[in-house]
């Protein structure tokens, strides 16, 4: 019998450390790589959202199945991303209220077919009240709002439900600042007869923190070296090599060099 495996840390709370703030499409420059002016400067919103009905983010892909002739069964492959949800805001007696940001917050996304940008930190216990910082992970998504609905009973705070509509442009779990590619290691030299040299991993992070799988990883010589997503290599035989590692979006890149023999 297997007896009970309980968690090796602490689990993270969710109360009072997940962050959102809304702006204008023209809030950010650059999705990929934000800056803590630009997320400071959109408005705060994690106040006047409810947990009830709270529901936005990445969501489920599509799926693609196109088996060919002598497959078996069914073969699908990941297709869209998809994101969107609700978010259900609260409402203050007086509407148009500069001085109240719940009336701010609804002003801004009232009206539908409203284009936003919705930031979105889960980031640890970062708490909802820090301001956006370099090395925040963050999420970006481009929505347009639906119409408001009502949702509450009796008893509860006065509030509007909006459903907010994926419009394809997102970046999930990007950096805050300058995006720095830092290479672990910077050189590699290996075998490729080698099982202990011959093969391993190239980790990177971006401002302090860790983005190996978010990057690009191209070989310069593939008969050398032979790199895949994720930063694993192999070497393949004996010459000189340079792994390029990129950010696409942040338009970043750093270079690893690498030195094999047969």
């Amino acid at each position: 019998m297997v007896s009970p495996q309980g968690l090796d840390f602490e689990k993270a709370k969710a109360n009072k450390n997940v962050t959102v703030a809304i702006g204008p499409l023209s809030a950010i420059a650059n999705l990929d790589m934000p800056t803590a002016a630009e997320l400071n400067a959109m408005r705060p919103a994690s106040q006047s959202i409810s947990w009830n009905d709270f529901d936005f983010g990445m969501q489920a892909s599509e799926q693609t199945s196109d088996p060919s002739l002598a497959d078996a069964a069914n073969y699908q492959s990941r297709g869209a991303a998809n994101y969107g949800g609700a978010v259900s805001i609260y409402v203050p007696e007086v509407l148009g209220d500069a001085s109240n940001n719940h009336a701010l917050v609804h002003e801004m996304m009232r009206v539908p077919h409203t284009s936003l940008i919705v930031a979105v930190r889960i980031d640890g216990e970062t708490p909802t009240t820090a301001p956006f910082a370099n090395g925040d992970y963050v999420s970006l998504y481009v929505v347009k709002t639906d119409a408001e609905t009502n949702v509450f009973t009796g008893e509860d705070d006065y509030r509007r439900t909006i459903g907010l509509l994926q419009q394809g442009i997102f970046a999930f779990y990007t950096i805050v600042g300058p995006h720095v590619i830092t290479a672990t290691p910077t050189t590699v030299n290996g075998s490729a007869a080698s099982a202990t040299t011959g093969r391993g991993r190239i980790t990177a992070t971006v401002g302090g923190r860790e983005y190996t799988n978010a990057l690009k990883y191209r070989s310069s010589n593939a008969a050398v070296v032979d790199v895949r997503p994720g930063g694993f290599y192999k070497i393949k035989g004996a010459g000189s090599a340079t792994i390029t590692i990129s950010d696409p979006g942040a338009g970043t890149t750093a270079t690893v060099t690498v030195t094999g023999t047969a």
